[in-house]
């Protein structure tokens, strides 16, 4: 074979291009035009794959953005519908704050205690009062005719604070409702009523001026506490603290957290209900105190009329065995005072209560640089007035639903309105 026509198949190579001693050769000599095809295709086959690997890397960005994209969607869609705040509250209480804040845009949900259960334990009926086990509890019997009243008096009340402070209503259930289990209502239903329908109705009925804190759910979801004494008919420490959370849930405020509170415990307590029965059922039990780590100071008039200085959290652990509840601002006086010295803003409250109200007033003073309270069992004076007077922006109704049940309460709230 011609070598000249076999290297005419590559193309004649110029000599400046090729120098004598580099010129191709031919086939049979040294093999270097195979070894230059396969240098091709491998050049060919990196520019094939190339552009398969650049739009890999490019589809691997976009999918990764799509699936950040519609992660971070679906975590704002659950935030906006309340879904991630169905966890405890006390749990995900933040830190206090003396101002308020904006509230959530949505209202947690508690989550609800298991319902206590009272199988095997001996049920003793009295007049107004049953035992369950170690636990006395007292009926709560609707009225119409009183509850109508009731329901005046507070917008009577209303009426008078326009213009002068916010009216707020916190009507607080009793123990029975919230601690023994709906089955055990629905068998005595002709001795008591239904609490949470009562309250229901009571805040509907009130002047749409009033805000209104309802309260039921959020003890109904805590009813494995100790909420109320099992001796006594009052609220407990603990019971009041969630009974003052949600007042500042509701109106936007931070709450202080248990956490942040000094528990203190004196033991050996037996209440009115022992003291009306004298049962041995009804063993002695610990009253809770939950201490502000605010500088708080407290007042009160005497029956002299002096405003003399008292402990607001007194040691009772020497008191006798009925008075024990005085833990809770050494009882209740017709008028008292809580200052805040770490509050420097003039705000002020003015509460108004029953015995049921002192384990929940002292919380308040941790939003208030003074809360001013009133016992409208014995007050003498006009509510909004004194709202006046002190300068008050609000004025916070916090009353047991035993309100509603007799006269004399009824004629007791009328009387502040003057």
């Amino acid at each position: 074979m011609d070598p000249r026509n076999h290297s005419q198949s590559y193309g004649t190579p110029s000599p400046d291009r090729y120098p004598t001693a580099q010129r191709p050769t031919p086939h049979g000599s040294t093999g270097r035009p195979p070894v230059r095809r396969k240098r091709r295709r491998r050049r060919r086959r990196r520019r094939n794959i190339l552009p398969i690997l650049i739009v890999a890397v490019i589809g691997v960005v976009i999918i990764s953005l799509l699936i950040f994209g519609v992660k971070s969607l679906f975590e704002n869609s659950r935030s906006e519908n309340g879904k991630d705040e169905v966890s405890s509250v006390l749990d995900t209480t933040p830190e206090p704050t003396a101002t308020p804040v904006p509230k959530p845009t949505t209202t947690p949900v508690p989550l609800p205690a298991e319902e206590n259960s009272i199988e095997g334990l001996e049920v003793n009926e009295y007049e107004g009062t049953v035992v369950v086990g170690e636990s006395g509890y007292e009926y709560y019997k609707y009225d119409n005719d009183l509850t109508t009243a009731y329901i005046s008096a507070i917008n009577d009340a209303a009426k008078s604070a326009e213009g002068i402070a916010n009216m707020h209503l916190i009507v607080m259930p009793t123990s029975i409702d919230i601690t023994l289990p709906i089955s055990f209502l629905d068998r005595y239903a002709d001795l008591t009523s239904d609490q949470e329908k009562a309250s229901a109705y009571i805040l509907k009925s009130v002047d749409s001026s009033v805000k209104k804190i309802s309260v039921y759910d959020a003890l109904k979801a805590h009813c494995d506490e100790k909420l109320f004494f099992r001796t006594d008919n009052h609220i407990t420490g603990l019971g009041g603290y969630y009974v003052y959370h949600e007042w500042a849930y509701q109106n936007g405020i931070m709450p202080l957290s248990l956490m942040e509170l000094n528990k203190k415990s004196y033991d050996g307590f037996k209440g009115n209900i022992y003291t009306n029965l004298f049962i041995d059922a009804l063993t002695a039990e610990d009253v809770e105190v939950y201490e502000s780590p605010a500088n708080l100071s407290f007042s009160h008039i005497t029956e002299t009329g002096a405003m003399v200085d008292a402990e607001l959290y007194p040691d009772v652990s020497t008191y006798d065995y009925t008075q024990k509840y005085r833990a809770y601002m050494d009882g209740t006086y017709f008028y008292s005072e809580i200052v805040n010295n770490d509050i420097k803003d003039n705000s002020c409250c003015v509460l108004v209560i029953d015995s049921n109200g002192t384990p929940v007033a002292p919380y308040f003073a941790n939003h208030f640089q003074k809360v001013c309270i009133v016992d409208y069992r014995s007050y003498s004076g006009s509510v909004a007035q004194l709202a006046q007077e002190k300068g008050a922006t609000d004025i916070i109704y916090c009353t047991s639903i035993t309100a509603t049940r007799y006269s004399s309460l009824v004629e007791g709230l009328d009387a502040v309105n003057d």
